[in-house]
């Protein structure tokens, strides 16, 4: 009996001491698993903040282009500044004499640059050549849909149009229509350019009636048939425009005829070739 409760006794002792070894600290696995305090340097590095919060950029890689790469341009733009023909080239030398008693004559309309009505581009090129430069800005303002070519030099124009049976994009068969004499996009002032005989742009009306045959004295509000029959070749007639404000002359040879506008001051403002 005594032997009984002694071994009950040592059992209990050991209950105790079990019990009090487990409510003691973590075991040393628990250590080792666990998460370590940014704080903390005594299982791992310290840990360097970044110095800076954005987070990091990648570039990006390129990709090929899909766009066309534009063709080079053939020539300068035109421009003011780089128009090499500021003033208008004078040769008169192909301009036949005159008698201000005459009718007008064909050949009287030829421009400073040789130029006639009828010309094909590729002639007019033979007898004056066109700086590069203007002829590319003529082309590219060229459209299929109304085919002109028209080419600005200095104070002076030109335009070109195909035949009727021309191919729309041959420019050197264009056929020239017009000749124009004033202001353009290039020159904003009138060059006081010989027009026709001793008429040149800013005459008045009554100087240019000297060169013509008829010296007649202008009248408003009528139509002054100096030679001729009216818009029939070899023809001329002063008439007073309302809606320009002065006179237009005109003046008709054989293949082509001369407009002669005057502004307001009375003084010659444009001055224009056209195929009859």
């Amino acid at each position: 009996m005594k032997h009984t409760r002694i071994m009950a006794l040592v059992m209990a002792l050991s209950v105790l001491t079990l019990s009090a070894c487990s409510s003691g600290t973590p075991d040393d696995d628990m250590t080792a698993n666990a998460i370590p305090s940014p704080l903390s340097s005594a299982t791992v590095d310290p840990i360097t903040p970044p110095t800076s919060t954005a987070p990091p950029t990648t570039e990006p890689t390129a990709k090929p282009s899909t766009e066309p790469v534009p063709a080079p341009p053939t020539a300068d733009p035109v421009s003011e500044e780089n128009t090499a023909v500021q003033e208008t080239p004078v040769s008169l030398a192909e301009r036949p004499e005159f008698s201000p008693e005459d009718r007008v004559r064909e050949e009287e309309l030829i421009s400073l640059h040789g130029y006639s009505i009828g010309m094909t581009f590729a002639e007019t090129q033979q007898v004056w050549k066109i700086p590069k430069n203007m002829i590319d800005y003529a082309i590219g303002r060229w459209t299929p849909e109304a085919p002109n070519l028209y080419i600005y030099i200095g104070n002076m124009g030109y335009e070109f149009k195909p035949g009727p049976d021309a191919v729309a994009d041959h420019f050197d068969n264009y056929i020239l229509q017009h000749i124009y004499y004033g202001e353009t996009i290039f020159c904003a002032n009138r060059e006081p350019l010989s027009v026709l005989r001793d008429i040149e742009l800013g005459d008045r009306i009554e100087d240019t009636l000297k060169s013509l045959p008829g010296n007649r004295t202008p009248r408003r509000w009528t139509m002054d048939q100096l030679y001729g029959e009216y818009g029939k070749p070899n023809s001329a007639s002063l008439e007073y425009i309302t809606n320009l404000g002065f006179y237009e002359l005109r003046i008709y040879c054989e293949s082509s005829w001369i407009r002669l506008s005057y502004g307001s001051s009375g003084k010659l403002w444009i001055a224009e070739v056209f195929s009859i």
